[in-house]
């Protein structure tokens, strides 16, 4: 009995996290855009890194996509848990959902693919 009310909370729950995320969807002029960023390599609280975050920030802006992908080598520095969290964070601000795939460097920083893709669907726009 306790393991089906476990399991029923838990389903109520993916539910709600699952219903919690956007829908993607074509817009009234019937397009849908996309934003790719690829090799950000990002380092974690380096100046030399503004110049990526200001990238995004001006692209998305200026487009308005509908979606954001982040597609492979996003960071490039330890600690990769609070890099990819900053990144996470940052697109998150923009208000724009948003997709990541993972290259070598994401990994290269003691956290798999796997820990970095909770990080982002942590976000409530990552889809």
């Amino acid at each position: 009995m306790k393991r089906l009310i476990v399991s029923a909370l838990l389903l109520c729950f993916i539910g709600v996290a699952w219903a919690a995320k956007p829908e993607l969807r074509f817009g009234k002029n019937g397009k849908f855009k996309i934003v790719q960023f690829t090799d950000l390599h990002i380092l974690y609280q380096d100046e030399r890194s503004d110049v990526a975050y200001e990238c995004l920030k001006n692209v998305i802006e200026t487009e308005k996509p509908d979606l954001v992908m982040l597609t492979g080598d996003i960071i490039y520095g330890k600690p990769g848990d609070l890099n990819f969290q900053k990144v996470v964070d940052f697109v998150t601000k923009l208000k724009v959902p948003f997709g990541v795939t993972f290259g070598n460097h994401d990994y290269e920083q003691d956290f798999s693919n796997e820990t970095l893709l909770n990080i982002a669907r942590s976000s409530k726009l990552c889809v």
